[in-house]
């Protein structure tokens, strides 16, 4: 598969309907457990989990962005 339909096909997943609901119920059970938790160690590596998803989409995002972009150049 090539860069850009890899691109592509990684926006598909990321703006599925079903993709999305299902982050933000991990989402909101990682915030919950971090919100409930007493323990120092425990939030902190719960947060560590919400900051490696945000990491990770944004990596993903690049992704589609450098896809998008040797699209761009193919077609000039």
């Amino acid at each position: 598969m090539d860069d850009v339909s890899f691109g592509e096909r990684l926006k598909e997943i990321l703006t599925d309907p079903i993709f999305e609901e299902v982050m933000r119920f991990v989402n909101d059970e990682v915030f919950n457990e971090w919100h409930n938790s007493d323990s120092l160690e425990e939030r902190e590596g719960l947060y560590a989990e919400i900051k490696g998803a945000e990491r990770f989409l944004t990596r993903v995002r690049a992704a589609i962005d450098n896809a998008h972009l040797i699209r761009e150049r193919q077609r000039n």
